[in-house]
């Protein structure tokens, strides 16, 4: 549960407290705290401590103040009723070991127990329209109302004066005052979001880059596209020696990604799937942004060439928006409709039977998800939730958390568990530009919350005889042939600067490899410890005190599981793009997630019965032979391309996080373990 010691998420709430200080001091605006015809300071309280300033609400970057004209939405989170006693008896029902496991609550159980009295919805949905502000959506279970108005409407019923920030050459909103409202409504209040423009998430996709500098000799020593058909296939015999301790000769990298029935014999569910633990009777929901027009359609075709046995009938694929405004982003669209397409082929790879409902968010704003995910806890859309998205832990505000961990708290305790991707940047150190200056390490968020299930990415050798052969920690590193002496970046390269294998000056070069092993770290495994998150109950005695304390403290520590990620040892995929249909590998996060929900499914099909938020049932589990622990190999493993080697389990002082024997903050507990897996699940699950 949410540490408050680290800072209290307020209950009133605006997001800026401290940036009206900052802007005021530097003349952008008068300090003065009455807003005409709004709350006021004498009607009003002030925010809380733990409110944060956004790092992008500098006074280098305000613009001025916001176009009062402007339409703005905000999405207003009302108080749970008990949330600690909510904790608590969401911890009884996951516990495998609790005479209350599985005794998940109806809707108006949870309603008349925790959910807001109708009475504080009402009041709050009267001072919004006090002001003028149209309620556009109000969910049937309360948890919040989505409001519309004019800027100056907002003003008004928030009691504070709006600026505008230039970031990365894009506007954003954030208040210039200590927003607040009434004590009487503010009491009724769990989280206001929109009062600054609200976050963005990410789809945790990552698409391999062909890194091939140069296209090799043409001399027959290195193969036909210089890549292999299955691991082991072709060895780079061209180049020099890796070295560095990893495995030679190395082999070259995979041509293509796998393929459904690859992915079931992977994971040891292919003869499961065969005899009729397929995920039928079970429902999978997929939430990602926007909708992509052919994802059925280029699902059936994927199928259709891929995994004939297992057609994908229209009767078992729904696709909706949830509610909220359209918002288009043609920058942004694109991306996520790969993500979708990955995310139902990869769901119906591993789960051929269960029904898909694919729920879009308006945008990937943090508000539009969330709406996205009540959506499927007021309409009992599934039982399962598939997210391959998400942001830093750092710079977020505690608005947005208090939201995410309202809405997925009432979903666990009606019995529908959430799966969210950890991440494909390591401990992620290097941090966009929007959240500020990196101060180190950082967890992905909603992926960090103790009521989810985070799910890391691994690498994966499939041999020419369908085994696995390893399956490592996703943590890459790349190193290129440079010249010898070579002391520039690899990045410049990866930028497209000049080929530095042939300079063109038309002499020979002696070539080495650069960064030497383990190389330069490319991509990777998301996890690490939380900073918002103490360490929940079912990590107790199984994280490594190393991985979770901080601060004299212990903390939630993520990845849980971890499956197939990889791009270099990745998944085929199939999209219409331009009008044309075509096939090509992806890997991340984006991947791993899916597929071990669609396992869940199946485990919860074996079982009977649905298991909820599923991490206390994991952990106990794993220490059953339910999931298989991912440790580093010796010598390590390496995959080449003509001029070019990729290192898998990297371990190198660009990131932090390292695979090691048992719970380990790349993979979590380990990946799926085939009939194990199902019968340690089903058993314990009882």
């Amino acid at each position: 549960m949410l540490n408050r010691s680290r800072g209290a998420i307020a209950s009133v709430l605006l997001l800026s407290g401290v940036a009206a200080v900052a802007a005021c001091s530097s003349g952008q605006s008068d300090p003065s705290r009455s807003v005409a015809g709004g709350a006021t300071a004498t009607s009003a309280i002030a925010a809380l401590p733990g409110l944060d300033v956004p790092a992008w609400a500098t006074s280098a970057r305000y613009a001025g103040r916001l176009d009062t004209s402007a339409t703005l939405s905000v999405q207003v989170h009302l108080r749970m009723q008990d949330i600690d006693g909510a904790r608590a008896a969401l911890a009884e029902v996951s516990n495998p070991k609790s005479a209350r496991y599985g005794q998940f609550l109806d809707d108006a159980t949870f309603a008349a127990k925790y959910g807001p009295p109708t009475a504080d919805v009402a009041a709050v949905r009267a001072h919004l329209e006090k002001y003028g502000l149209h309620v556009t959506a109000a969910p049937a279970n309360g948890a919040f109302l989505t409001a519309e108005g004019s800027a100056a409407q907002v003003e008004q019923a928030f009691a504070t004066r709006l600026g505008t920030y230039v970031v990365n050459g894009v506007k954003r909103h954030a208040p210039l005052d200590v927003a607040a409202l009434p004590a009487d409504i503010s009491s009724r209040v769990s989280a206001v979001l929109g009062l600054s423009t609200p976050g963005k998430a990410k789809p945790a996709l990552v698409k391999p880059i062909t890194l091939r500098p140069t296209a090799g000799p043409s001399d027959g020593t290195v193969p036909p596209n210089g890549c292999s058909t299955y691991w082991g296939q072709y060895d780079d015999t061209t180049d020099p020696p890796y070295g560095g301790g990893f495995a030679s000769p190395t082999p070259y990298g995979l041509c293509n990604g796998y393929v459904p029935p690859q992915v079931r014999k992977m994971y040891g569910m292919d003869e499961a799937v065969r005899t009729g633990i397929d995920g039928r009777g079970q429902t999978i929901a997929i939430i990602d942004a926007w909708e992509s027009p052919t994802v059925l359609q280029d699902a059936q075709q994927y199928a259709t060439n891929n995994d004939p046995d297992y057609p994908l009938p229209a009767s078992q694929f729904t696709e909706q928006y949830a509610p909220g405004t359209p918002v288009s982003d043609p920058s942004d669209q694109a991306g996520w409709a790969v993500e979708e397409g990955l995310d139902v082929e990869a769901v119906h790879a591993m789960a051929p039977k269960a029904n898909i409902a694919f729920v879009a968010g308006q945008s990937d704003s943090d508000d539009d998800l969330i709406a996205a995910l009540n959506f499927v806890i007021t309409n009992h859309v599934a039982s399962v939730v598939s997210n391959s998205w998400g942001e830093y832990e750092f710079g977020e505000d505690p608005a947005t958390v208090t939201a995410y961990e309202q809405v997925l708290l009432q979903g666990s305790l009606k019995g529908i568990g959430f799966y969210f991707a950890s991440g494909d940047n390591g401990d992620q150190a290097l941090i966009d530009e929007v959240y500020g200056t990196p101060t180190g390490p950082t967890a992905s968020f909603p992926s960090s919350l103790p009521e989810v299930t985070s799910v890391g990415g691994t690498s994966v050798a499939f041999g020419q005889h369908d085994d696995v052969l390893f399956e490592l920690g996703w943590e890459t590193g790349v190193s290129l042939l440079y010249p010898v002496g070579y002391d520039g970046s690899w990045l410049d390269w990866y930028e497209g600067n000049p080929d530095p294998v042939n300079p063109g000056d038309g002499g020979p070069t002696t070539l080495a490899w650069w960064p030497a092993p383990p190389g330069g770290y490319y991509f990777g495994s998301g996890g690490g410890p939380s900073v918002l998150f103490a360490q929940p109950w079912y990590q107790q005695g199984v994280v490594p005190g190393s991985l979770a304390r901080a601060d004299g403290k212990a903390w939630r520590v993520q990845p849980d599981v971890g499956m197939l990620g990889d791009p270099y040892t990745g998944y085929q995929v199939g999209e219409t793009y331009g009008g044309t249909y075509a096939e090509f590998p992806v890997g991340g996060t984006s991947l791993a997630t899916p597929l071990f929900t669609a396992s869940i499914a199946l485990a919860q099909q074996f079982a009977g019965r649905h298991f909820g938020a599923a991490n206390p049932l994991i952990y106990l589990a794993a220490q059953f032979g339910g999931l298989r622990d991912i440790a580093p190999t010796h010598p390590g493993q390496a995959v080449a391309f003509p001029g070019t080697t990729a290192t898998f389990d990297y371990h190198g002082p660009e990131n932090t996080l390292a695979t090691a024997r048992g719970f380990d903050d790349v993979t979590g507990l380990g990946s799926v373990n085939g009939v194990s897996f199902l019968n340690t699940m089903g058993l314990l699950g009882q």
